[in-house]
């Protein structure tokens, strides 16, 4: 139980959640394409760019790949955090 807990922390602070990157500080601003949902538009940008994609072009190749388990674990974070920030969202879109 406790590795699960630590699993779940240590996922949470390497991924980083795209959505409130997003909110805070516009992070891959150039990605969203609609206000509404801009953390999972980002996460789906990187994983199906592949680790050449411009989210990861600063990135070998082989470092690139290492940050998909963690966009995986962001996907349904950031689903959550955009669902509970929508109403937000509209009335300032």
């Amino acid at each position: 139980m406790n590795k699960l807990v630590i699993l779940l922390v240590l996922s949470c602070l390497f991924t980083g959640c795209s959505s409130i990157g997003f909110r805070i500080s516009g992070l891959n601003k150039e990605y969203v394409k609609a206000p509404i949902y801009p953390g999972v538009q980002i996460v789906f940008k990187k994983l199906s760019g592949g680790p050449g994609s411009s989210v990861h072009a600063h990135l070998p190749d082989f470092v690139g790949w290492l940050f998909y388990p963690f966009d995986i674990i962001n996907l349904p974070l950031s689903f959550v955090v955009d669902t509970v920030c929508l109403p937000y969202d509209v009335i300032t879109s």
